[in-house]
This record gives structure tokens, C-alpha cells and sequence, in this order.
């Protein structure tokens, strides 16, 4: 019917409430957008300015955990040096004391070559960002993670104190962690080519890696 007042009639604004669950760090990010029109705007119809800002909030995030855990890492395994030297063989205990420094040159040379095994890998793929499956990485996911661990298990033997255990165990579980958001970043970017090298090789059992490779080459 037509309007004989001449007066327009207000159209009633509906807000969308869509909901962005940020996976990777998270949170929650909540986007409201106004429909000025008498349909309902659709879901999926976000403004790519509002989809690239939630994006930076994201990342912005993200990038912030991830530089407080490595400072966290850093000044933690710098206790544990200093520890090791100021409560050097604390307990007295010569067969650990042996231990410790035969683990620590293993790991040392372990973290070197696994170093030298990605750069080669990334040299031949000519590529950065390539998935490496050569050297190190053929036995163990984590090679270079593994190398760190088994310097701060060494320092803790060779200290043979509580304080060093302490800070050994912490650092050892931000290691874990690390693998593990490390393994998820992988999976987004390889997707199954990284799910098939998951079955392959262990994450970083070194000697089920070794047994897997015997195994492989008989085969």
C-alpha cells in the first residue's frame, strides 16, 4: 500500500554477531557488523580490512608469546650454566660427573650436525622454507631439539644439584612444548606430506629412529 503521510518508515538495523575462533593462540575474536538493509547480512560476508586486522591481532599475539618463551628459554638455560660452574659436581659422584661430560660432547656434536643437516637440506630443495628429511631429520623429527635437551640433561648430572634439576626440568618441558607447536605449524604448511613423515620417524627417539632406518633399508 502506499504511504499517504509521506513519512518514510525506519528500517530496522539487525546485527551480525560473528564469532572467529583464533585456533592457534586461542582467543576470541568477536566481529559486529551492522545490516542496513532489510535482508540479514550473511555470515561469511566479513570485510576483508576487518578479516586483516583480526589477522594482525592474531599474529600480534602470537609473535608476543612466542618472544617471552624465548627470552623465558634463554635466561633459564643461562641459570643452568651458571649453576653447573658455581655447583660444579656437588655431590661428589665421579660416575655421574664421567656421565655427564661424555652426554654433553655427544650433544654438542649431535646439535652441530643437526644444524648442518637443515641448512643442506634447505640448500638442495633450494628452498627456506622446504621440508628436510635428510641427515639428522631422517632418525629424529626434532634433531636439534633433541641436541638441546641432552646438553641440559649433561649439565644437570654434571652439577648434581636440586637447583639445576629444577631448571633443567623447566627447560626441558618449553622444549616439548615448542616441538609440539612446531609439529602443528608444519602440519598447516606441508599438510600430508608432514602427517606421512610423522608415521616415519619418531620425534625424537633416536634409537627407534636408528631401528626404523635399518628396518627401511633391508626393505
Amino acid at each position: 500500500m502506499l504511504n499517504i503521510s509521506g513519512k518514510k518508515k525506519n528500517i530496522p538495523k539487525s546485527t551480525v554477531e560473528v564469532k572467529i575462533k583464533a585456533m592457534k593462540c586461542g582467543d576470541e575474536v568477536f566481529y559486529n557488523a551492522s545490516a542496513t538493509s532489510h535482508t540479514h547480512q550473511s555470515l561469511s560476508e566479513i570485510p576483508k580490512p576487518a578479516k586483516l586486522k583480526i589477522r594482525r591481532k592474531i599474529m600480534h599475539k602470537k609473535g608476543t608469546g612466542h618472544l617471552i618463551g624465548h627470552i623465558a628459554y634463554i635466561g633459564l638455560y643461562g641459570v643452568l650454566i651458571i649453576s653447573t660452574i658455581f655447583l660444579y659436581n656437588s655431590a661428589n659422584l665421579a660416575i655421574l660427573l664421567y656421565a655427564g661430560w661424555i652426554v654433553l660432547v655427544f650433544g654438542i656434536i649431535f646439535l652441530l650436525q643437526s644444524s648442518k643437516s637443515r641448512k643442506k637440506g634447505h640448500v638442495e630443495e633450494d628452498s627456506r622454507g622446504a621440508l628436510v628429511e635428510s641427515g639428522m631429520y631422517a632418525f629424529v623429527r626434532h634433531p636439534e631439539f633433541l641436541g638441546h635437551i641432552l646438553i641440559i640433561f649433561a649439565l644437570v648430572i654434571i652439577s648434581q644439584h636440586w637447583i639445576s634439576l629444577i631448571v633443567g626440568a623447566i627447560l626441558i618441558v618449553l622444549l616439548c612444548l615448542a616441538m609440539i607447536e612446531e609439529e602443528k605449524r608444519n602440519i598447516e604448511k606441508f599438510g600430508d606430506a608432514y602427517r606421512e613423515y610423522m608415521k616415519r620417524v619418531p620425534r625424537i627417539n633416536l634409537i627407534a629412529g636408528i631401528i626404523k632406518q635399518i628396518h627401511s633399508k633391508r626393505e
